[in-house]
């Protein structure tokens, strides 16, 4: 799939649930199920993107690629 094609579909997914906590609109406030579940999803597909995740104190999801070889800094 285009890389174009493909955010718009995903941005569409993330529109409904289990990603919007409200079944009429999209509503996804912080550290409710709707934001747990998208948090999940984009550390999914960025997985598949070859990064490494985390999440920070605030909650944030927080994805990178990491350097590999000789010229990595320690």
């Amino acid at each position: 799939m285009v890389s174009g094609a493909r955010a718009v579909s995903r941005c569409d997914e993330l529109g409904v649930a289990p990603y919007s906590d409200a079944p009429d609109m999209l509503f996804r406030a912080y550290l409710t199920p709707g934001f747990a579940a998208a948090q999940r999803a984009i550390a999914e597909w960025m997985h598949e993107a070859g990064m490494r995740t985390r999440i920070d104190a605030a909650c944030n999801l927080i994805g990178r690629y990491e350097e590999r070889g000789p010229t990595r800094r320690r």
